[in-house]
């Protein structure tokens, strides 16, 4: 005759089994969750990097910063060609046009976009998070010096507050700060940018703001 199992047996059997349903439960789920976190912050890495990079390459060839605040940066440069031409830094011979460019912070009520706009048209999505700082932009002014006299190159920092427009016209360094956060991940991205289009006008003897 078969031996009934006895109440300790199958205690011990039912405990075994919930410990190997919990273990793999725990590196199944674990290893998903993990592997959902590594893509969510390649998503951040790669909508950071991308806006980043077409910023400082616009601001690069600026010829002048019309208006900054933290949150948005209106500049005017060359244009060239297609869209496509110019980020792939192609020349198309046709005559260079003057095009203003703003890019924007907009928040939504649940998530946040920057927004790039050319002229007056309607600004376009670079990017949509949940969370970003509105603390984008920076800004360094040349200081006014005597050529002649003063070989020193001083800067300070534009106070968005005053909104002064002859140091607008003076600003020759950007700063630029991406902190974004997507669900549980989050990231930051710091750069700065030179506008030498700008430094060296300014740098160029005689050079007056309120013929500009």
């Amino acid at each position: 005759m078969r031996r009934a199992f006895t109440l300790i047996e199958l205690m011990v059997s039912f405990g075994v089994s919930v410990m190997l349903l919990g273990s793999i439960w725990f590196f199944h789920f674990g290893g998903l969750d993990t592997w959902r976190r590594g893509q969510q912050k390649e998503i951040l890495n790669e909508l950071s990097n991308t806006a980043l990079e077409r910023m400082v390459r616009e601001l690069r060839m600026a010829e002048s910063v019309t208006a900054v605040k933290a949150n948005g940066i209106e500049f005017q440069k060359y244009h060239v060609g297609s869209p496509a031409e110019e980020d792939a830094h192609a020349y198309t011979g046709e005559k260079p046009v003057l095009e203003t460019i703003r890019y924007e912070l907009v928040r939504g009520e649940r998530n946040v976009r920057l927004e790039r706009a050319v002229g007056l048209e309607k600004g376009q999505t670079v990017f949509v998070v949940e969370k970003c700082e509105p603390e984008i932009f920076t800004a360094w002014v040349l200081e006014e010096r005597d050529l002649e006299k003063d070989d020193d190159v001083k800067m300070h920092p534009f106070d968005f507050t005053q909104q002064n427009g002859d140091e607008v016209k003076r600003i020759v360094l950007i700063g630029l700060t991406l902190k974004l956060a997507q669900q549980s991940d989050s990231l930051e991205i710091r750069t700065k940018v030179s506008l030498p289009s700008v430094y060296t006008r300014l740098m160029q003897p005689g050079w007056n703001t309120e013929k500009q």
